[in-house]
């Protein structure tokens, strides 16, 4: 229920909450279509809600999925990314495959991809494989590390979200002590302001 709702149905409107940063949501897609509306009902429209893939039956449903719109998500790449042309074989081979197993499917495309460069990943630190379950890269501790895909829902339809680089998160990781910093300034200044005010 949206603003304009709660008026029409006569319920008092009360201000957007300021002590939470985010909604991290663990939950089938049944579950956050249920969950959302309840957070716009309860005054919480503008807080961010990020969720795990698990809110996505990797199957777009624009009908069922317009009560996720707004939610963030990561997923594989094969579920929210143009298809690739073993994800195009598959799909012309059986056209009426069952989306349920697409994550699978996908696991086991990587998997075969793997093992043909598995050499090529542990000697160079930088090489990775594009792969149909996210970005794949072996680290020092010769495991296989993965970065998901990510996307916002929008009219009931996932829709990617640009990917952010190591440059934009260390700019970031220094934005909230530059904020702290100045609004401790400001809060200073204001002290010092009341206190001249005073009556000595």
């Amino acid at each position: 229920m949206t603003q304009y709702s709660r008026q029409t149905c006569g319920v008092p409107a009360q201000k957007t909450r300021q002590d939470i940063d985010f909604i991290y949501l663990i939950s089938t897609p049944e579950q956050a279509r249920q969950i959302r509306p309840l957070l716009d009902f309860y005054y919480a429209e503008d807080i961010p809600v990020i969720a795990g893939s698990q809110i996505y039956s990797g199957k777009a449903s624009p009908k069922n999925d317009r009560d996720l719109n707004g939610i963030e998500f990561c997923d594989i790449p094969w579920l929210l990314e143009k298809p690739d042309t073993i994800q195009q074989a598959m799909r012309k081979a059986w056209p009426k495959a069952d989306h349920r197993y697409f994550r699978l499917n996908a696991m086991g495309v990587d998997a075969y991809r793997l093992q043909s460069r598995l050499q090529l990943l542990t000697q160079i630190p930088d090489a990775g494989l594009f792969g149909a379950t996210g970005n794949l890269s072996i680290g020092i501790d010769n495991q296989v590390h993965r970065e998901l895909s990510w996307a916002v829902m929008k009219n009931g339809r996932p829709q990617l979200l640009p990917k952010i680089t190591e440059t934009e998160i260390k700019e970031d990781a220094r934005s909230p002590l530059q904020t702290n910093e100045h609004t401790n300034q400001t809060l200073q200044t204001t002290d010092r302001q009341q206190a001249d005010r005073q009556p000595g």
